[in-house]
C-alpha cells in the first residue's frame, strides 16, 4: 500500500473508492438515455466486431457492475484462478483474451478515483488488490491479448485525467506507453473524465464529483479522452 504522502496517490481518497463497497460504477441508473450496445456485434467493411469485457480481479461486485452492460456472460472474461499453478497453466493454454481479434472492443471493468489515480483495483477477501499500469499491462499480455489489438476501454473512474494537479499523468495515458513499449503499436487507450457508472446497457460518467456534477453519455465526447 503507498504512503499517504506519496506524491500524486491520494490514499484516503483511492481507498474510498478503491475499496468502498458503495461504488461508484453502477451507482447512477437514470443518468443516460442510451443503450451502450443494442447488439454486441457491429460491422466496419464486413469486419464483424465484438465487444468483450476484462476482469483484472473477478469479484462478484465486478461481475455485478459487467453484468450491468447487458453483453451476455460469454462476453465478460476472466481467468478462472486466482493465482498459483492453476492460473499460469490457463495462460499456458492461450489465456481468457486469447481469443480476441484485433479488431474487437475490450473494456476493462475495476475501481480508480474521480480526479485520477495512480493505481487500479478491488476489494479481494477483504485486502486490496491494485495493479499500476505497468501490472496491468503485463496481465493482459499475459492474458493472450494480441499484439496487433486496437480498441481498449477502461472503465475505471478517473482514467482519463491527471492526478494532483497533473503531477501524474492519466492512468489511461501511462497504460497506452506501457502497451506501445510491449509492441501494442496500433493500440487506442480511451480513460474517462470522472466517476463511472453502468447500468442497463449504459454507461455514465460524472464529472467534478456528486456536488455540482454533470452527467455524460459515456460515449460522447465530453466524458472521455483517447489516447493512441
Amino acid at each position: 500500500m503507498a504512503k499517504q504522502q506519496d506524491a500524486g496517490y491520494n490514499h484516503g481518497r483511492e481507498q474510498q473508492h478503491l475499496g468502498s463497497q458503495r461504488a461508484n460504477v453502477g451507482h447512477h441508473p437514470r443518468a443516460c438515455q442510451h443503450a451502450y450496445r443494442v447488439d454486441n456485434f457491429r460491422r466496419c467493411n464486413e469486419v464483424v466486431m465484438a465487444t468483450y469485457i476484462y476482469l483484472p480481479i473477478p469479484t462478484q461486485e465486478m461481475k455485478d457492475f459487467a453484468s450491468k452492460l447487458n453483453l451476455g456472460g460469454e462476453y465478460t472474461l476472466n481467468n478462472c484462478f486466482l493465482s498459483g499453478n492453476g492460473k499460469a497453466i490457463a495462460r499456458f493454454f492461450g489465456g481468457c483474451l486469447g481469443s480476441l481479434k484485433a479488431w474487437d472492443e475490450l473494456l476493462v471493468i475495476c475501481h480508480g478515483a474521480g480526479g485520477g489515480s495512480r493505481f487500479t483495483g478491488a476489494q479481494r477477501e477483504g485486502q486490496l488488490k491494485k495493479y499500476d499500469p505497468q501490472a496491468l499491462v503485463r496481465a493482459m499480455e499475459k492474458e493472450g491479448l494480441t499484439k496487433s489489438f486496437i480498441n481498449l476501454k477502461l472503465l475505471i473512474c478517473g482514467s482519463g485525467e491527471a492526478t494532483n494537479a497533473g503531477v501524474t499523468n492519466p492512468f489511461a495515458e501511462r497504460v497506452c506507453a506501457e502497451m506501445k513499449q510491449l509492441g501494442y503499436s496500433n493500440i487506442r487507450v480511451t480513460g474517462y473524465l470522472g466517476e463511472v457508472s453502468t447500468d442497463g446497457g449504459k454507461i455514465t460518467v460524472l464529472r467534478n464529483g456528486e456536488q455540482g456534477g454533470k452527467y455524460y453519455d459515456g460515449d460522447i465526447p465530453g466524458s472521455y479522452k483517447v489516447y493512441r
